[in-house]
This record gives structure tokens, C-alpha cells and sequence, in this order.
């Protein structure tokens, strides 16, 4: 082995040493899948605006089970058919700007930059321009949940990192 090819050797490993690999990224996406699901379970549990109706799903088991079946069944499918395509596309820019930084602290900021700028972009092309200036800063606080549980599931997968 040349000293050249040596060097491109090692700099190959160290730029994957960094990243959780493929299997942690999906397992990062999946996580995020799930913790946005629960955000918005949350947040219609608190206002009383569930889209669907719990107890119709629950039945007569319970508000906390209808929710968690209401949950499973109708809503976390629907969030997993979005954040895959969009989930996909932040593990490609996390990984593709933070593979040769070992601070795994920087690829979660990555995840949750990338995470927003990819949900303000799907959302900028919806119709932006009909918005007044503060239902525009109000939509914006409402793409954190989705920033929030892409940073969720990078963190969770740091110990999937190889080299620590």
C-alpha cells in the first residue's frame, strides 16, 4: 500500500467514523417518526382538537387508551409516510456535513437545522405569500416540533456511533 493510498484509506474510515451508519439513520428516522407523533398528540390532547376521533378507535376502553390507539393506528402511519421522503433528506445533509466532525453534539444541531429547513421548504411552497407577517412567524414556530424530533432521534442514536 502507497503512502497516498494509505492516507485516502484512513481518511475514508475517519469520515464514517462519525455517523451512525445507514441502519442509525433509518433507526434516527423512525425515532423522530415517533416522537413528532407523540408532540402532536400532545398538543391535541391539550387544545381538544383531535383530528379523527380517539374513541371511535378506543372505544370504550378509556381517553388515555383511545388516544394511544388513536395514536398508533391512525396517526403515527400517516407522520412515518412523511417523515421518511423528509427524513431522508436530512440524514443525506447531516451526514454529508457533519461525517468528519466527532462532536456528536454538532450532527444534532445539524439534524434539527436541516429537519427545519426542509419542513420551511416544504412548506414555502405551499402558498406562503397569501400569509400576513405574523401567521408567517407564527407558521415558522410551528415547523420547531418537526426540528425538535429530528434532533430527538440524532441524539438517540449517538451510541450507535463506532469509534467513542
Amino acid at each position: 500500500m502507497t503512502a497516498a493510498s494509505s492516507i485516502d484509506h484512513q481518511a475514508g474510515q475517519r469520515a464514517t467514523i462519525n455517523t451512525p451508519g445507514f441502519g442509525g439513520y433509518l433507526l434516527a428516522i423512525l425515532i423522530s417518526a415517533v416522537a413528532f407523533d407523540l408532540e402532536l398528540v400532545v398538543v391535541a390532547a391539550l387544545s381538544g382538537d383531535l383530528w379523527g376521533d380517539p374513541a371511535a378507535v378506543g372505544g370504550t376502553v378509556g381517553p388515555f387508551t383511545g388516544l394511544g390507539l388513536w395514536a398508533a393506528v391512525v396517526l403515527l402511519p400517516f407522520v412515518i409516510l412523511v417523515a421518511l421522503p423528509v427524513g431522508a433528506a436530512g440524514a443525506l445533509m447531516v451526514h454529508l456535513c457533519c461525517h468528519r466532525v466527532s462532536r456528536q453534539s454538532v450532527h444534532v444541531l445539524a439534524a434539527f437545522c436541516s429537519a427545519y429547513g426542509v419542513a420551511a421548504g416544504l412548506w414555502l411552497t405551499g402558498g406562503w405569500m397569501a400569509l400576513t407577517p405574523i401567521e408567517l412567524v407564527q407558521a415558522f414556530g410551528s415547523l420547531l416540533p418537526v426540528a425538535l424530533a429530528a434532533a430527538t432521534g440524532r441524539l438517540l442514536v449517538i451510541p450507535l456511533v463506532r469509534a467513542r
